[in-house]
C-alpha cells in the first residue's frame, strides 16, 4: 500500500515530515535497515520537502560509497554513455537528474570482466 500526500515545500507540515525523516536518518539503529540507495532517496525527499533548491543540496554521498558516471567510466575504462547503458546492471540511481553508482558494484563488475 502506498500513501501519497500533497505538501507545499517549505510549509510547516512539510518541514515536520522532513525533520522526522532526518531524525530517522541520524539514528544508527534505523539506518542499518536501509540501503545506501534508500538513504539517498530519503535525503532527496528531505531536500524537496524543505524547499531547498537543487544547487544548495549537499553532495549525495560524503562517505564516497557512490560515484559519478564519469568516475565509473574511468574505473571501467569505457565511456560515460556505456556506463549509462548499464545503469541497471551496475545498480545506478538517478538523483538530481544525474546518475550515481555504488562504488562496490562498479568495482565488482570490473573484477568480473577481468576474470
Amino acid at each position: 500500500m502506498t500513501l501519497a500526500i500533497a505538501l507545499t515545500p517549505g510549509s510547516g507540515e512539510a518541514n515536520l515530515i522532513a525533520f522526522a525523516i532526518q531524525a530517522g536518518l541520524a539514528n544508527p539503529a534505523w539506518q542499518k535497515h536501509l540501503s545506501v540507495g534508500q538513504r539517498l532517496a530519503l535525503q532527496a525527499q528531505v531536500s524537496e520537502l524543505s524547499g531547498k533548491s537543487q544547487e544548495s543540496r549537499l553532495t549525495p554521498d560524503p562517505g564516497r560509497e557512490w560515484i559519478t558516471t564519469k568516475e565509473a567510466a574511468d574505473i571501467l575504462g569505457c565511456t560515460t554513455r556505456t556506463v549509462c547503458r548499464k545503469v541497471e546492471l551496475l545498480g545506478g540511481a538517478m538523483r538530481g537528474g544525474v546518475y550515481w553508482f555504488p562504488r562496490g558494484a562498479v568495482l565488482r563488475y570490473q573484477r568480473e570482466r577481468e576474470d
